[in-house]
């Protein structure tokens, strides 16, 4: 029996504009994996996705962004003022470019505003993440920014403009995105650690030796920085540290991505082992202990816990939570004062995707870190 909601037929509803006229798949389906479905490369089930509360819950997130095409229309605008949220889009703004604003209308409490920062190449998208609806609904207050900036100027100035500007608290602000925008949300973190109290990265394949390797899409402007900058930034980021959480699904449509490890490390030969070396930068960077991973990938693939089967490499505090009728796999990795500095959780039935409880389950881990803006030291509530 299908598992009807409102909105349930956009998810097979074409859109001429950004369909291929060759293939009639539509591409909201194409994003979830269908094309790597027929492909045979995956085995997400998409249609039990649709028809069952993730899909009711994913489509909340993402019926906007299938509804209106611009992101500013007074539809859009008026949706999240009803939900107690002030949207703002700012077209072209000087060195920031492109990117919105989500401040809460009605305070829940006293206080300076933490502020989540979404990257991302396209800016409506990122409104389909589900921050902007933890700022509305969630229990705590919380800014929102959704910008395309990939230079670090540019992030430098938003900064300033949300503390200035938006009541932002200077010690509490994170750095989110998901797929490209998980990579460049990494490097974004890195290279300015003593302004950035914790980062988040959603779906993400990591490439070579640093968090993303912008040198992907930027060679001119980003080339040199992999090989020269990246082994100082982890150095000078090490004396402060940067917690991460790493989400994924289980049938993950890339076949090329960092996590889970186990499933795609195997599926492959062992062909994505070059990817492992972001979570090295990571352990470093946290004071962490290294991975063998000769020995830990299969030692987390042959074992008898569930959660580190999911993960692909031995976690403390594995634990396994129900979210909307499927498991997720949450696995801590432990600092010597016990605190969790990477967090990585891994939903079953999900490709390359947000969960839908990600954004809540990652603000459940960031929001205990503050960043002292004086000093640049990590601090802990």
């Amino acid at each position: 029996m299908k598992y009807d909601y409102d909105g349930r037929e956009l998810w097979f509803a074409a859109r001429p504009k950004l369909r291929d006229e060759n293939d009639p798949v539509t591409d909201v389906l194409k994003s979830y994996g269908y094309h790597m479905i027929r492909e045979g490369n995956v085995k997400f089930d998409l249609i039990r996705y649709i028809d069952s509360p993730v899909g009711e819950a994913r489509m909340k997130l993402i019926k906007l962004t299938l509804t209106y095409p611009n992101g500013d229309e007074p539809e859009v605008i008026e949706h999240w003022k009803q939900r107690g949220i002030e949207k703002k889009v700012h077209w072209n703004d000087g060195v920031r470019g492109n990117w919105a604003s989500y401040i809460p209308l009605n305070r829940k409490s006293s206080g300076k505003l933490p502020l989540i920062i979404q990257t991302n190449l396209e800016l409506f998208e990122m409104e389909n993440q589900g921050f902007v609806d933890l700022a509305a609904d969630g229990p705590d207050d919380l800014a929102v920014f959704c910008t395309e900036t990939l230079d670090g100027d540019s992030i430098d100035s938003l900064i300033d403009t949300a503390i200035d500007s938006y009541d932002v608290d200077p010690e509490r602000i994170y750095l989110t995105g998901m797929s490209y925008g998980g990579i460049m949300s990494s490097w974004l973190a890195i290279s300015h650690a003593k302004r950035i109290a914790g980062v988040s990265s959603l779906n993400i394949c990591y490439s070579y030796n640093i968090p993303g390797d912008p040198f992907l899409m930027y060679p001119d402007k980003y080339g040199k920085l992999r090989d020269k900058e990246t082994p100082r930034l982890i150095e000078e980021v090490s004396e402060i540290g940067m917690p991460v959480v790493i989400t994924g699904g289980l049938n993950e449509n890339f076949m090329n991505p960092i996590f889970p490890i186990s499933m795609r490390y195997y599926e492959t030969g062992g062909a994505v082992m070059h990817n492992l070396r972001g979570v090295d930068m990571w352990c470093r960077i946290n004071h962490l202990p290294m991975y063998d991973y000769s020995v830990d990938v299969r030692k987390a693939y042959e074992s008898d816990d569930p959660v580190e089967r999911a993960i692909g490499l031995p976690v403390q505090n594995g634990r396994i939570v129900e979210e909307l009728g499927v498991n997720s796999y949450f696995g801590d990795v432990l600092g010597s004062d016990g605190r969790a500095y990477i967090r990585y959780i891994a939903t079953e039935n999900n490709c390359h995707d947000v969960f839908p409880c990600n954004p809540a389950d990652i603000w459940d881990f960031l929001k205990a870190f503050r960043r002292d803006t004086e000093t640049g030291k990590l601090l802990t509530d």
